[in-house]
């Protein structure tokens, strides 16, 4: 289990940093966008190290090689570290190029026209390298056979190009010329006298749709042997500093259940799509339509989160073999809607509630959000002796961090509007917007005021204004908008409040 976490010298943390000690089965971290969230489930993510230097008490400290300034104190030895965040949503669903995605807790290579997917970059580089000369010698083969027509008599007028690798390297050559603006044609068509120069521009209109259709799958294919060597580079600093290694082993994992995320997804109302595995790979899956198609990209972004949300749990899930485990969730809600919040909460209340038995090898939970009503649900029938609770502000572009053990520091969104507006914090969220979205829920939402006389109060909140000053004349304004409404005691209350 993880006793203590330092964060230092990276993103948005300065050289004071942060700390965030006295740590439980259960950590759930509060803050607005760009606050440092992100970060945080990054460091941990690297916080797997065995050879992690060992004090006399028993702890391991471990330094991520990738945040060098960062610490990680371990209670004991450390255990594998699970992360779901932004990362895992592209590596295991997002980035799905031919509709097909595979369930590994680790980056994978998706490649257009090739489905299987295997575990180590020096062999996706072969396959991708083979697959590359495949394409290439198809490419020829077709422009030989279908453009060139050995039977047709013009070996004289292509004269030094009368070989199947030479001629299709012209072909190619000239299809690009004409793409880049390079290349002007005699406008005489194939009848009358024939020239070098009529053969050419004939046989450029053949093989124009060929070699488009080859060269993408071919820029796709050279972009993936490029990753891959980049992934190895990777691979070799884990092999002298294997702080992670341990996230990428799969070797113990079981098959994935699909078939209950896919009744999960149908009992909660997404329908028209499904999870199916592989016949040669169960690890390699493909979202279809009930037609057989596949999904591809016309999936919503809160259709994505979900599912690629339950496929990290079902990862969870395979990975009970392989020992103690820490999880992290790193904001998975996003633009998700009443329902779909509803059904991550109630996901991640059960994954809670391992971690509390230590079920399923769950060691500690680290949970990082953005969003109130997320956050708040996860406050329910929870021991609080086992959980703890931080908030993450950021200041003149500073990150900081705020202990507040086992109370819950977020009582709901207007309750967080309201917080921010007292700390003047460095939200995302301009002053004006907070202050046109406390006027709306308190005065539209809530009492049910005249929609045209409320905008005509804050129709001065439009103009620009930056710096303390402008601070000062947004805030004269806002109150004079309570007061002018009768209701300055719960102006004065929220603005007191702590």
């Amino acid at each position: 289990m993880i006793k203590k976490i330092t964060i230092k010298e990276t993103g948005t943390f300065d050289k004071t940093g942060v700390v965030i000690d006295n740590l439980r089965r259960v950590n759930i971290i509060y803050g607005s966008n760009g606050v440092g969230k992100t970060t945080t489930s990054k460091v941990l993510e690297y916080a797997y190290a065995p050879k992690g230097h060992v004090l006399l008490t028993g702890e391991t400290i471990v330094k991520p090689w990738k945040y060098p300034k960062c610490e990680v104190v371990w209670e004991g030895k450390p255990v594998q570290v699970l992360v779901y965040n932004k990362d895992f949503r592209e590596h295991n669903l997002m980035a799905q190029m031919s509709g097909l995605a595979t369930l590994e807790n680790k980056p994978v290579i998706k490649l257009k026209g090739i489905e299987a997917m295997l575990k180590l970059p020096n062999s996706d580089l072969k396959k991708v390298e083979s697959e590359i000369k495949r394409t290439e010698k198809e490419l020829q083969d077709r422009l030989w056979e279908e453009v060139y027509e050995p039977g047709k008599d013009w070996k004289k007028l292509l004269k030094g190009y009368n070989r199947k690798a030479v001629f299709a390297k012209r072909i190619c050559e000239i299809v690009k010329e004409k793409h880049n603006g390079d290349l002007f044609w005699n406008s005489t068509q194939m009848y009358g006298k024939i020239d070098a120069n009529n053969v050419w521009h004939y046989l450029m209109s053949k093989s124009e749709a060929i070699v488009e259709k080859a060269e993408t799958e071919l820029a796709c294919l050279r972009e993936a042997a490029k990753e891959c060597e980049r992934m190895s580079e990777e691979w070799e600093k884990y092999e002298t500093e294997p702080n992670i290694m341990s996230n990428y082993s799969t070797q113990n994992m079981s098959a994935p259940n699909y078939e209950a995320i896919n009744r999960i997804l149908k009992s909660n109302r997404y329908t028209g799509f499904s999870i199916q595995p592989m016949p040669y790979n169960s690890r390699v899956f493909k979202i279809q339509r009930e037609n057989g198609n596949y999904v591809k990209d016309t999936l919503s972004e809160g259709e994505s989160m979900v599912v690629s949300f339950l496929l990290f749990l079902q990862l969870l899930e395979c990975d009970r073999k392989c020992g103690k485990k820490v999880v992290v969730i790193d904001d998975p809600i996003g633009s998700l809607d009443y329902a779909a919040i509803e059904l991550v909460s109630s996901l991640t209340n059960e994954l809670i509630k391992k971690a509390r038995t230590g079920e399923g090898g769950i060691e500690q939970v680290f949970v990082l959000t953005h969003n109130a009503s997320y956050q708040k649900s996860l406050n329910v029938n929870m021991p609080r002796n086992n959980t703890h609770y931080w908030k993450l502000t950021k200041k003149k572009g500073v990150s900081r961090l705020t202990a507040f053990e086992k109370v819950n520091p977020v009582r709901g969104d207007y309750h967080e509007l309201w917080s921010l507006l007292r700390e003047g914090s460095d939200s995302r969220i301009t002053l004006p917007m907070i202050m046109r979205r406390i006027i709306e829920i308190y005065f539209l939402e809530y009492g049910r005021f005249d929609y045209d006389t409320m905008m005509s109060l804050i129709e001065g909140f439009k103009e620009s204004r930056s710096g303390e000053d402008g601070r000062e004349w947004y805030m004269k304004k806002f109150r004079k908008v309570f007061e002018t409404m009768g209701h300055l005691d719960h102006y004065n209350m929220m603005m007191r409040e702590e």
